[in-house]
């Protein structure tokens, strides 16, 4: 019974640790390094699914996955954390609305406020800033065998970082 009972509290146990990112974990990872990344996403159980070494010419990106499937290339979120030297990115790809919802409520509260969006095939942009960094969310409609499936996605950068780099595209 006793071997009963520390089953039960250990299977509870690791899915109340295991748990997808709020908007204030993913602001946060994108101050981190690589390496503080790795380790956070780690004890959140995700899994790392692939690491490219940056170079002079483009960045390093790291991909994990939280709750992915064992059949196919598919997971509750995906995290894309890409770095440099001089500074970070993070992406994060949900396929569930009430997490969207959720990430999109939270950017609001925290004082993000919406500076620009645009409209392209299949996909709606909209670029949320406060004083020093950058939230560029994007839901796309994607044609799965016949249905369609929405992706949303947060893209998280410095201030400086959109201005040098994506304010033009906006």
């Amino acid at each position: 019974m006793k071997k009963i009972i520390l089953g039960i509290l250990l299977i509870t146990g690791n899915s109340i640790i295991a748990q997808n990112l709020t908007i204030q974990e993913i602001l946060n990872l994108q101050k981190k390094d690589l390496i503080g990344v790795e380790e956070y996403l780690s004890e959140k159980d995700w899994s790392l699914l692939e690491i490219e070494k940056a170079t002079d010419e483009k960045l390093g990106s790291v991909e994990f996955a939280y709750k992915k499937s064992s059949y196919k290339n598919e997971a509750e979120s995906f995290f894309y954390y890409f770095y440099s030297d001089t500074r970070s990115r993070i992406s994060i790809q949900v396929q569930n609305k009430e997490k969207y919802n959720e990430y999109l409520k939270s950017t609001k509260t925290l004082g993000y406020k919406l500076v620009a969006n645009k409209m392209e095939d299949n996909r709606i942009d909209k670029v949320y800033q406060n004083k020093a960094t950058t939230i560029i969310i994007s839901i796309k409609a994607r044609d799965y065998y016949g249905t369609t499936k929405s992706i949303y996605s947060y893209f998280v950068i410095s201030n400086d970082d959109y201005d040098y780099n994506f304010k033009e595209d906006y």
